[in-house]
């Protein structure tokens, strides 16, 4: 079985990328060979939009089995999904432990997604609301 796992460098110590459409590397491992791991460049990591969607369709033109993610939004769980990839879930680990998780399963099976857009935002934008950040409220 081939496995996939988004990697932040191109090594067996490197740690899992969180953003699965976002990340630099994909680790690629068969599980019969689990020594044996290829790396390949996420082309898709630069895309304005669809990254999750680009990073799917990579995944699955190397005939992968299942992704193991930490998060996974709903556009790409159903990318993966579509093309009979299984999704599990891990926590922040390198490659090499990811991989003796997944063989003694324990990595969880992913039934629920991040929200769309997960990890873009840095969360500091001053509201537009009628008050647009001035603390103009009457105060009655």
């Amino acid at each position: 079985m081939k496995i996939c796992i988004p990697s932040a460098g191109e090594n067996k110590d490197s740690f899992i990328d969180p953003r699965f459409g976002r990340s630099q590397f994909f680790a690629i491992v068969d599980t019969k060979t689990p020594d044996k791991i290829d790396f390949i460049k996420n082309t898709g990591v630069r895309a304005n939009r669809g990254a999750g969607i680009t990073a799917a369709q990579i995944v699955a033109d190397k005939n992968i089995s299942a992704v193991v993610v930490v998060n996974l939004g709903p556009k790409a769980l159903s990318a993966l999904t579509s093309a009979n990839i299984d999704c599990f879930q891990t926590t922040k680990k390198t490659i090499k432990e990811i991989i003796k998780d997944f063989k003694k399963g324990n990595v969880k099976k992913i039934t629920s997604t991040a929200p769309g857009g997960f990890g873009m935002g840095q969360g500091r934008s001053r509201g537009l609301g009628r008050g647009q950040g001035q603390g103009r409220g009457q105060g009655r």
